[in-house]
């Protein structure tokens, strides 16, 4: 889900009254096969600009070590094995939009999860920490588990050599899409199983009217440059962002990131919704910044 934010005039927030959190979940609207990918990425690196409407690709680090980065993806999937059998969200899951071909949104729970590796420069992980969980126990320790039997790997041997310091934070992530969605994949994520998932009929997150966008940063304004951050992050029950959610995908510049990272934790949501209830939701968004011309 991709929600774009202008910033060109703020005006006065609006009152909304915010749904008591679900403590029950309705019953599935359907079953659907969720095409689930395995991605590699370096933290610090800023990724290269795309195209709009397009994934973000690798930075330019990524790409110079884009073949070992594959080879460490590849030993971290061929451990993971077979397709794991989701087990049954419960309402304080985290959802996202599974179906956007249907005039009914429709919400799954969220079985993309991510963890940061910290490998020496032998190739030894020295440290390890899911930064996303998934709404199933069991997808998450599988990622570890194989996260974990990577450790000392020649795979990770020759990335660590490569990238020549002593500590190296690597990500490993997974995210998933409909099967019907024919958006590539981009050049570090690899097709890893499909699963089936329960997907509900509910209301995703939405901006609340009248909400305020970011400060336009006075160095941008003066030499006349319009901008954009794109991040994932996840609302909760009650509408704001959850502390230690926020992923930025790509900016155009440090200075209209910091704005948005300074604006995302005061900026209120409409949670997503099943019935007259609230649940958790992650979305991608972008914010844009544009003078008047």
């Amino acid at each position: 889900m991709l929600l774009n934010i202008f910033v060109v005039v703020a005006t006065a927030a609006l009152q909304a009254v915010q749904p008591a959190p679900c403590t029950s979940l309705p019953t599935p609207v359907a079953q659907d096969t969720m095409s689930v990918a395995i991605g590699i990425r370096l933290p610090d690196a800023v990724p290269a600009s795309p195209a709009r409407g397009r994934t973000p690709q690798p930075s330019p680090i990524e790409s110079r070590h884009g073949a070992l980065l594959l080879a460490a993806l590849q030993r971290v999937r061929g451990a993971l094995g077979a397709a794991p059998t989701l087990g049954a969200p419960d309402a304080g899951s985290r959802f996202v939009l599974a179906d956007t071909a249907t005039k009914a949104p429709r919400l799954a729970a969220d079985i993309a999860n991510a963890l940061t590796m910290t490998v020496s420069r032998t190739g030894e992980i020295t440290g390890i920490a899911i930064d996303m969980r998934s709404a199933d126990a069991a997808l998450d320790s599988a990622l570890l588990d194989a996260a974990r039997r990577a450790s000392g790997s020649p795979e990770l041997v020759s990335l660590a050599t490569a990238l020549g310091r002593e500590r190296n934070r690597i990500t490993v992530f997974t995210s998933f899409r409909p099967r019907y969605h024919t958006r590539p994949l981009s050049a570090l994520k690899l097709p890893l199983y499909d699963i089936e998932v329960p997907v509900y009929a509910g209301n995703p997150v939405r901006l609340r009217p009248g909400s305020v966008g970011p400060s336009y940063p006075d160095a941008m304004r003066t030499q006349g440059l319009d901008g954009e951050v794109r991040y994932d992050l996840t609302v909760s029950a009650a509408g704001i962002m959850e502390p230690g959610s926020l992923t930025v995908l790509w900016s155009s510049s440090p200075a209209f990131e910091k704005a948005v990272t300074t604006w995302l934790p005061s900026l209120r949501y409409r949670a997503a919704t099943f019935g007259s209830c609230a649940v958790r939701m992650r979305a991608e968004e972008s914010t844009e910044f544009r003078l008047s011309k």
